[in-house]
């Protein structure tokens, strides 16, 4: 989009009213009420606001660790937006207006709002320590977007002392940095979640507080790039690769800004009418399996909590959009980063009169993700191809997903702990990220290599009574003594039976480690294996010649609980070149 479109869209409307007024009628909403008892009863349990000390920030030089600081930081803006919102609602009771405006000053005397981890160029390399205070990362451009929003909502309720110093903070921190052509962010070009959350909330912070026509289009210019380059990273199916939880992530600024986008041009710049937007906002159905467990590929997690606001809004844009059911919609609070605009949008946006999603769900093939999702009556079998080089990576090509009567079976365990080790070129030296934590195989000793040049090749697809993912994935492995390694996965709909076969052709005679993974435990029977979960079960039935042992490793997940995983490792050396490896699951 150039310069010359936005500027006519933006003469084409008006500036957007500075008020976010609330409502009255939305005391007649029981879930907006359940919101707001949530923030009154979470407000009586505050405590002291902790310091961002020096001793928490230069932690993740000396020793990998995040979560410190983010803590504390994180723990700021749950009291920015615990308190806008209550003050929102009731802007008569003093005691809120005396904790907001200590929570939006101390925020604003923050030496920097970017994360720690976040001080790099393009390139991964340290900034120099002078560019610091200039450096905008997601959660320095979400704080602008929720201190403008604050003042937004509650600036007749404010200090004009607050209020003022807020204003000089983020026109000193958000808008003359981005007008300024001569700093360049990292985020301007990454294809992922990281182009949508910085454009989308830089945008919105510039359309709320940018008068000057000339002004705005050059800063809307820089922003839109970005929401260019994040609308690029998806294919035309729309799949976000980095999971359910990025995609509500980095679609739900997008949405914010498109929304904010097309109301200041009077809908002349409307991204939603673009169809790979409209693919995007019809994929969150799809990831969602069954009840609220979803595909935990690359960086995502086995649990979805969705946004409710966001969702439907986009029902209203696209019909075809599908709500999982109420229950598995986050509270105001749920988020553990607290971003505001979109606890925000849970109020605006909520419409009580949006259906739910049924139960049915299609299989479907999403050809440039390469996922594979097959429904059927006893099982859900999900099956991914694509390549080692995606955002938010694990070596995964061939993986799946396994579940029977709603219940996860064959799993992938989604994402670790975000540590310095985690981002860095010791990311597949940790088990979760590693081919060897998915249910692929290792071939003469050597698991999935990392980069976009290990990929999935010849993929085959078919749906209807007899479903099958088939995939050539020899280039993912280093190995020279593989010639090829085709697998293929039936699921037949009718007679409830997955079918696993691997295809191996070897220059001479070697190993194979086939591995299946599991949070249940798993028991060896004979030449079968047997996972229980809860009352369900699940039987592997092997040929002979399998050395058949269960092995346990312990890792620590994303939300930084100890877990362990439990792995079927069944061995063959077969003295031909050419093996089959074939397994029944029922």
């Amino acid at each position: 989009m150039n310069k010359r479109e936005i500027l006519k869209g933006i003469q084409n409307g008006k500036a957007l009213p500075f008020k976010i007024a609330y409502h009255e009628t939305y005391n007649q909403i029981p879930y907006i009420r359940q919101q707001f008892q949530l923030l009154e009863e979470t407000e009586k349990e505050q405590e002291e606001i902790k310091s961002l000390s020096y001793d928490k920030f230069k932690l993740f030089w000396e020793t990998g660790d995040r979560s410190i600081y983010q803590d504390a930081y994180y723990a700021k803006r749950k009291r920015l937006l615990l308190y806008a919102m209550l003050l929102w609602r009731r802007h008569e009771n003093l005691h809120y207006k005396h904790e907001l405006e200590n929570v939006l000053w101390d925020i604003c005397s923050e030496p920097v709002w970017a994360l720690p981890a976040h001080f790099t160029d393009k390139e991964g390399r340290d900034l120099p320590f002078e560019k610091y205070e200039g450096q905008i990362d997601l959660f320095a451009a979400e704080t602008g977007f929720a201190i403008a929003e604050t003042l937004r909502m509650c600036e007749p309720f404010l200090s004009k002392r607050c209020i003022e110093f807020a204003r000089i903070q983020l026109n000193k921190r958000i808008i003359e940095p981005f007008l300024d052509g001569n700093q360049f962010y990292p985020f301007e070009i990454r294809a992922n979640n990281w182009a949508a959350v910085c454009g989308g909330a830089l945008g919105c912070v510039g359309i709320l507080l940018l008068k000057d026509e000339e002004k705005l289009t050059n800063f809307l210019h820089r922003a839109i790039s970005c929401i260019e380059v994040y609308l690029q990273s998806f294919g035309e199916d729309g799949v976000c690769v980095e999971g359910v939880d990025y995609w509500s992530y980095g679609f739900g600024f997008f949405v914010c800004f498109a929304d904010y986008l097309k109301q200041r041009t009077n809908g002349q710049l409307n991204f939603f009418r673009d169809k790979k937007v409209e693919q995007i906002a019809l994929n969150q159905q799809a990831y969602y399996l069954v009840g609220n467990h979803t595909i935990s590929f690359a960086d995502g997690r086995d649990e979805g909590r969705y946004r409710i606001g966001l969702s439907m809004y986009l029902k209203k844009c696209y019909p075809a959009v599908q709500l999982p059911p109420l229950q598995y919609a986050q509270s105001i609070l749920e988020d553990t980063c607290y971003r505001f605009c979109l606890a925000l949008r849970d109020i605006l946006w909520y419409d009580p009169n949006i259906g739910w999603q049924g139960d049915k769900k299609q299989s479907v093939w999403l050809s440039q993700a390469q996922w594979f999702l097959s429904h059927g009556n006893t099982f859900i079998l999900v099956a991914k191809g694509g390549h080692n080089g995606e955002s938010h990576n694990h070596n995964d090509c061939g993986s799946f997903i396994l579940y029977k009567n709603g219940v996860p079976m064959l799993e992938d365990l989604g994402a670790g702990l975000y540590n310095a080790d985690y981002f860095s070129n010791k990311r597949y030296d940790i088990f979760v990220n590693a081919s060897r934590s998915h249910n692929v195989p290792i071939i003469a000793g050597t698991e999935q290599r990392a980069g976009k040049e290990y990929g999935t090749q010849n993929v085959l697809v078919n749906l209807g009574t007899i479903e099958t993912f088939q995939a050539e994935l020899q280039s993912c492995y280093p190995s020279y003594n593989l010639e090829s390694f085709v697998r293929r996965i039936k699921h037949n709909i009718e007679e409830n039976y997955i079918e696993l076969e691997d295809l191996f052709k070897f220059n001479k005679p070697d190993v194979i480690q086939e591995r299946f993974i599991s949070r249940s435990p798993i028991n060896i029977e004979g030449t079968s294996v047997v996972i229980k979960n809860g009352k369900e079960e699940l039987k592997l039935y092997f040929d002979e010649g399998y050395d058949l042992q269960v092995l346990k490793e312990e890792y620590e997940n994303h939300k930084m609980e100890e877990c362990i995983a439990y792995i079927l490792q069944a061995s063959k050396k077969d003295k031909r070149k050419n093996v089959c490896c074939r397994v029944l699951i029922k």
